[in-house]
């Protein structure tokens, strides 16, 4: 998902504002705060700051994969529980 992210903003670079109308479709501050996430630890805050005015105003936090193990460090900017990868494929540390 990272790596076909990253492939979409560097091939068109309005896919980011398009994504954001996409998320604010969905009316779900869990994707908000998901999409947000990446988007930051992807292209930076300036890109993901769009994203911050969907994210809603619950502090408990969500997780990053839906489903998946519950533990993980929180982040307290877009309070999601990193729960999975967020470096694309290939540039795992």
């Amino acid at each position: 998902v990272l790596s076909a992210l990253s492939l979409a903003v560097q091939r068109d670079p309005e896919f980011l504002v398009r994504l954001v109308a996409s998320v604010r479709r969905f009316e779900s501050d869990a994707a908000a705060r998901r999409v947000g996430l990446l988007v930051d630890r992807l292209f930076g805050p300036d890109s993901a700051a769009p994203f911050r005015e969907l994210i809603g105003k619950s502090r408990t936090p969500v997780l990053l994969r839906r489903g998946g193990n519950t533990e993980g460090q929180v982040d307290l900017t877009w309070r999601v529980v990193v729960n999975a990868s967020t470096e694309p494929e290939g540039r795992e540390p």
